[in-house]
């Protein structure tokens, strides 16, 4: 009986997932806006990263997802605790609204059933994901739910490693791969309908300062990236929830 519960106990589960299957994209920006194309969407920690002076740079250089979205949906509403950064979209005109989703409440937004409930790098930067992750299913009425995480997998991560050293965003609480994020939100009721990986080149180049080298140097690396590393990039995840 001892011996029967020991292997018990020792019997741990196990989750495989086929890295080569999941869909690849060049772009989580671009496949993000052909997605929500002529969809409602409602987009939680919609101001993004950075300064104001950064939002704006992002803005002018068609690279700000709520202001993209913006032009292409039938409807983005977006909710952002950084009540400047709420403040300075709004004089772009933009529909945000600040809102933290553990306090506040807007019934205009929470009662209306979205086409697409949107998390776009956003649940890493919070401590308590799990229940960060559960108020918003729970609070808001959606079709869908996309969610875009940074991956532990990477090749500039992978490449760091072997320098022996690790290198992340410092406001990043999470990183995740593809199997454990799966595990989150199965744990979270959301089923997957679809899973992809964001095959964006993220090296960052600016330790090469030899002029001749840094050209061949970089076509090397992102030669390798994409080929010797395609199963490697950023997390999309496409789900339902039912309350």
């Amino acid at each position: 009986m001892q011996i029967k519960r020991e292997q018990k106990m020792n019997a741990y589960k196990r989750r495989k997932i086929n890295m080569k299957k999941i869909k690849k994209v060049n772009s989580y920006t671009a496949s993000l806006l052909s997605i929500c194309k002529d969809k409602s969407v409602l987009s939680i920690g919609c101001v993004g990263m950075g300064n104001l002076n950064e939002i704006n740079r992002q803005i002018n250089a068609g690279t700000h997802q709520l202001y993209n979205l913006h032009k292409i949906c039938n409807e983005v509403v977006g909710l952002d605790i950084n009540e400047k950064g709420v403040d300075f979209l709004k004089e772009k005109n933009l529909n945000v609204y600040k809102y933290d989703v553990f306090k506040d409440t807007l019934p205009i937004i929470e009662n209306k059933k979205w086409d697409i409930l949107l998390l776009s790098h956003v649940i890493e930067h919070v401590p308590d994901i799990y229940k960060f992750v559960k108020t918003i299913i729970e609070k808001f009425k959606f079709k869908k739910i996309i969610i875009a995480v940074p991956s532990a997998y990477t090749f500039g991560a992978i490449l760091n490693i072997v320098y022996g050293y690790e290198d992340i965003d410092a406001s990043h609480c999470y990183m995740f791969t593809p199997a454990s994020f799966v595990i989150l939100m199965k744990s979270l009721g959301i089923k997957k309908k679809s899973l992809m990986i964001d095959k964006t080149l993220n090296l960052k180049y600016k330790e090469i300062k030899n002029k001749f080298l840094r050209k061949p140097i970089i076509l090397l690396l992102n030669l390798i990236e994409t080929n010797l590393f395609a199963n490697c990039g950023n997390i999309i995840y496409v789900g339902v929830y039912e309350k």
